[in-house]
């Protein structure tokens, strides 16, 4: 690889990393990403045109060096001063061969005209605000005759917020920004009587060397110690980062630190050196140390999310050089680091991830690292994919160097003896080494052989997944197998993992339409009736286009891992989206769900960090479809286990952003909306009383409910425990798992009622009949503390009535057959009948009534008639009778026909 120009050469010592104004939403740029001069003039305590008199580097007796700035003010476009004679104080300095250099300040000369922006810090100092981006130097221009602002960057990082490259020089006409300034002015000044402070006041032993022109200078510089095998090392501040915590800083730092001490190739070894006492970064105290939370407002304050995010670097002597690689090198004596404050968990690159690169970029300054690039059209991959590449990647690699971070550290402490990939020497390591970082030329940037299994893809391969076995996706000639997911298998998978997460978004997003409607009293029924009817089809409609997608891209190359139908990915999806829901607030949401008119403040509270809960949610899903594309892509996922490692994957930091238990924004939302709320009553199925054990609670249900979604859309088989409380028992939060949880009396492996142990997981008090207490879901119909019958409370906790079936003499019971009817021998008030009493009436001709006897409850036996039911009509009809069976008479019968009739004549029947 060839050696940049500027590799390993640092242009500053005390090097700003800041971000973007966050006009569309997000932020990608590092250093100097402009605001808007509206934007600044907002910010800026005072503003104004004047000419430089004076220069003087100074050093107080306690080790701060800053130059001084002395300005007579021609016009102030904001604030007031009780003298036409202003004195900033800018970062950076020199004292004799000590010396501390600021990247991004503003350059100053002897005799210039100037537009300040100008910000007062807390000892009562001038300065431009966010250095570079608030001085303008005013400028003739001998043709037209027209005054020009123009603002120098220098050797700064700089972007718009549309991200295109600025030019070291910004040019404007003076007029113009001075009537952008004034029209924010008239709209929202800050005006204020400004007593600017010349020295502090307190410090005697004020030194000062005046500069010829105070400006930035490159110098190598680096650590001697590692000539020695000696680490260096670098004390924290043990505040931590105030949004992310303590342990999320120092875990971040101490990955920065890893990252580049893990170089084999270079002698370079950081270390945590413990506790450090911030101090300001402008003190030369040789101590060497991390501060967050800028303790002594170095750093000004964000406008927005915009501003600078960290400063980076640390003093050097000029009296102490050495030789390296053919460059001479000053002594690196002290390296700091700042992280400023202000920017809040809402600005979306503040994450963990983020924050370890953004330490390991400015660690990389502290051990003599310039940029890699300074070009946004950057061509060579290696300088465009460096973590020291002028702007921030923020793409989840964290706390990691990439190549050209490794050769620039390799340069500056190369190992005694030893050489390096790149450094156009073949040593026993290598199978090759051509000084350069192209690949395809014989020699690819890994130091191997251009080949077939060598990790690198060149032209002929379709995949080279550095090794020389078929069977994983990846044959011996680096062409693509048939289990391969081609670009058919991966556009099924991607697009239906892609529906998982839009469907269970939907489902989220409707039942919080439900919640709220209950808040209002709006609903005709309950909350799950509301659920279950999918009112407006928004669960329905994305289930639809899953399917229609489904059809489109999985019927020409079924995947042969991973998603392959919309049917599973929907029943994961909406199923764990609801289950989700029950975790916090019980299975029966109607009891756990508060109403506006019950308590306003609580259903706000559960509504709010529900919506939370819900991002948490949809960022799992992100993650592990940014995880499983990309691997499909580089084809390191090709199965369904290494797709499971895709699960709880959090590369940009994303899911710690809304889940993380302390920092994250669920927890934050609990703090903010449930301040005077009863949490416990609020989210009944944590019962958690504090916000970091109840957002500790969601993030394990979150995780799980997340996990279980992805193995059922996914046909994976991942043990969802590890994402809860680290078992692996296969088991989500929630009752009737077999796995006592804070919300839980009990719990004995099922959701059954009247076992001891609720559907509910809550231990059932009076579920012995006999105990004095009522179970009525068990159901007792009452409970007398006895067993003892015939006391209106009978001995299985039923009540005793007349019309139960149960005799009661001690009652006054005569009878009891069961019911209260009148007319069957037993009374309504339980008395036996008299025997007139009709109790079965005749049911026909040869049905007999019956009547009670009045001595039995009874009705007496059914008896048939056996007398004649239809007497003889004339000579040839025949009487019928009876037969003692049958309800109704036998069907008429006459004699045959030819029988003799009574008056000597025939019958004519049959």
């Amino acid at each position: 690889m060839e050696v940049p120009p500027r590799m390993g050469i640092p242009a500053s010592h005390l090097v700003v990393f800041t971000l973007a104004l966050l006009l569309s939403g997000t932020a990608r740029a590092t250093t100097f990403v402009l605001a808007d001069t509206p934007d600044l003039a907002r910010a800026a305590d005072a503003i104004v045109i004047g000419r430089v008199s004076l220069l003087e580097s100074v050093t107080t007796s306690r080790g701060r060096i800053h130059t001084r700035v002395t300005v007579l003010v021609e016009e102030t476009l904001k604030g007031s001063f009780p003298s036409g004679v202003l004195t900033l104080r800018e970062p950076g300095g020199r004292l004799g061969s000590l010396r501390r250099v600021t990247h991004g300040a503003a350059r100053f000369e002897p005799g210039e005209r100037v537009l300040l922006l100008l910000r007062q810090g807390r000892d009562g100092t001038l300065h431009t605000l966010h250095m570079a981006m608030g001085k303008f130097g005013i400028e003739l221009d001998p043709v037209t005759g027209v005054e020009n602002a123009v603002r120098d960057f220098g050797r700064a990082r700089a972007f718009t917020p549309q991200r295109r490259r600025l030019p070291r020089r910004d040019r404007r006409r003076l007029q113009e920004v001075v009537d952008e300034i004034r029209g924010v002015v008239r709209q929202r000044a800050r005006a204020r009587n400004l007593d600017p402070v010349r020295v502090p006041l307190d410090d005697p032993a004020v030194v000062t060397q005046p500069p010829a022109a105070f400006s930035i200078f490159p110098t190598p510089v680096r650590w001697f110690e590692p000539d020695a095998g000696l680490p260096v090392g670098l004390r924290l501040d043990p505040a931590g980062d105030l949004e992310l915590g303590p342990a999320v800083s120092t875990t971040a730092v101490e990955d920065a630190l890893a990252a580049w001490s893990g170089i084999a190739s270079a002698s370079i070894v950081l270390q945590n050196a413990g506790s450090a006492t911030p101090s300001p970064i402008s003190t030369c105290d040789g101590e060497s140390k991390i501060v967050f939370n800028d303790p002594f407002d170095e750093i000004d304050p964000p406008i927005g999310c915009a501003g600078t995010l960290a400063l980076g670097g640390g003093c050097f002597t000029s009296s102490e050089s050495t030789l390296v690689n053919g460059t001479v090198f000053f002594r690196r004596t002290e390296g700091d680091i700042v992280f400023s404050d202000g920017f809040a968990l809402s600005c979306n690159f503040k994450t963990p991830c983020n924050f370890a690169e953004v330490a390991t970029h400015e660690i990389g300054h502290v051990i003599g690292l310039d940029h890699s690039s300074e070009d946004l059209l950057e061509s060579v991959p290696d300088l465009l994919d460096a973590t020291m590449y002028f702007r921030a990647q923020f793409d989840g690699r964290c706390a990691e160097v990439r190549a050209d971070d490794i050769l620039a550290a390799t340069f500056i402490y190369p190992v005694p003896g030893g050489s390096f990939c790149g450094d156009g020497i073949t040593d026993s390591a290598e199978g090759c080494d051509d000084g350069n970082s192209k690949n395809g030329d014989g020699c690819d940037n890994n130091c191997t052989t251009t080949s077939c299994g060598n990790g690198i893809l060149t032209l002929g391969e379709q995949c080279d997944d550095a090794n020389l076995t078929s069977g994983d996706g990846c044959n011996e000639l680096c062409q693509l197998e048939d289990n391969a997911p081609n670009s058919d298998r991966q556009d099924c998978i991607n697009v239906l993992n892609k529906h998982a997460a839009r469907i269970a978004n939907a489902q989220g997003k409707q039942v919080i339409d439900c919640i709220k409607d209950y808040e209002k009293n709006k609903l005709p029924g309950t909350i799950q009736d509301c659920i279950d009817a999918d009112r407006g089809s928004r669960v329905a409609k994305a289930i639809a286009r899953a399917q229609n997608d489904e059809f489109k891209k999985c019927l020409r190359a079924p995947p042969s891992f991973g998603a392959s139908n919309a049917a599973s990915v929907a029943s994961g999806a909406t199923t764990e989206s609801v289950e989700l829901v029950y975790d916090l607030f019980g299975a029966d949401l109607d009891l756990g769900m508060i109403s506006n008119d019950k308590d306003r403040a609580a259903a706000k509270c559960q509504r709010s960090v529900l919506k939370q809960v819900e991002k948490c949610r949809d960022a799992w899903f992100t993650e592990f479809n940014r995880c499983k594309k990309l691997g499909m892509k580089h084809l390191s996922i090709l199965s369904s286990d290494a797709l499971e490692q895709c699960m709880g994957k959090d590369a940009r930091g994303k899911i710690a952003v809304f889940c993380n238990a302390t920092f994250g924004r669920v927890v934050t939302m609990i703090s903010k909306r449930c301040g005077n709320v009863d949490l416990v009553d609020g989210f009944p199925g944590c019962a958690a009383a504090d916000p970091v054990g109840l957002s500790s609670c969601i993030e394990r249900s979150v995780n799980c409910r997340a996990c279980r979604a992805m193995n059922e859309a996914d046909h994976l088989n991942r043990d969802c425990d590890v994402f809860d409380n680290g078992n692996a028992d296969s088991s989500c939060p929630g009752c009737g798992n077999g796995v006592l949880e804070p919300d839980e009396d009990c719990d004995d492996g099922n959701t059954n009622s009247c076992d001891g142990c609720s559907a509910l997981c809550q231990v059932e008090i009076g579920l012995v009949c006999g105990d004095g207490i009522q179970n009525v879901g068990c159901s007792e119909e009452c409970d007398d503390g006895n067993t003892i019958n015939e006391d209106g409370c009978s001995a299985v906790c039923l009540k005793e009535v007349c019309g139960d079936g149960v005799l009661q003499t001690l009652r006054g019971e005569q009878c009891d057959d069961g019911n209260t009817q009148e007319g069957d021998c037993c009374s309504s008030g339980c008395q036996i009948e008299p025997p007139s009493t009709l109790c079965r009436p005749a049911a026909g001709s040869c049905d007999l009534e019956e009547f009670c006897t009045g001595a039995n409850p009874d009705c007496p036996f059914d008896v048939k008639s056996s007398s004649v039911c239809r007497p003889s009509s004339g000579s040839c009809d025949l009487a019928e009778v009876c037969d003692g069976i049958n309800n109704f008479c036998p069907i008429d019968q006459v004699l045959p026909g030819g029988s003799s009739c009574d008056d000597f004549s025939s019958c004519t029947g049959p």
